[in-house]
């Protein structure tokens, strides 16, 4: 977000702060997060804690996680090691495949069924131009519900029209008929098993 700081966030008095590295090393990092900077994002991670803790504060939660792919798996091990002592979580899942013909797929899941996705109801999504996202999983940008360089994160929360669709399509099972969540593949919107029946 240009012009925002992690200590701006943290001052803010958001609740969570969840940083997607997906990789342990440079190398990793950029090949999966193009055009990331990975030591900009480690660096970032670290003043968040180091700046949280010198104020006495107890938020946000700082979660590092790590979508574990056939690119990446053989980093998960360093990954947790490497943060597990200075974020509050460290996650790593298992990547679904959601349409890339196997290039990503760890474990076969298959989705059963629609849920109601807690995503719209927890968290905003902001990219690093400032643009704002109900749902992480609107990787293309599909359905802006604010800009964070035009309000405030409690404004877009509260008073976005476009947020409050998404969570209405959400309680009257309209996720098929609404954008993004009507070509989504994001695992809190689904009931998964896998694909060998447990």
């Amino acid at each position: 977000m240009r012009g925002c700081k992690v200590e701006d966030l943290i001052d803010a008095g958001v609740d969570r702060i969840i940083f997607s590295v997906d990789g342990n090393t440079k190398d990793t990092f950029k090949n999966i997060r193009i055009g990331g900077d990975f030591d900009e994002l480690t660096e970032t991670i670290e003043q968040a804690v180091s700046y949280r803790n010198s104020k006495g504060l107890s938020k946000p939660f700082i979660r590092v996680q790590m979508c574990k792919q056939k690119s990446n798996e053989h980093e998960v091990e360093g990954f947790v090691r490497k943060w597990k002592d200075i974020v509050d979580d460290v996650r790593v899942s298992a990547v679904m495949d959601r349409g890339a013909d196997g290039n990503f797929l760890i474990d076969d899941w298959i989705a059963v069924e629609r849920a109601v996705c807690k995503q719209p109801f927890q968290r905003l999504t902001i990219g690093y131009d400032g643009k704002v996202m109900g749902c992480c999983a609107d990787w293309f940008e599909n359905r802006p519900v604010g800009d964070a360089n035009i309000h405030s994160l409690k404004e877009i929360w509260n008073n976005s029209i476009e947020l409050q669709d998404m969570r209405d399509a959400q309680h009257e099972g309209r996720q098929e008929e609404t954008t993004p969540c009507e070509s989504c593949w994001a695992k809190d919107a689904w009931i998964w098993r896998l694909g060998n029946g447990n």
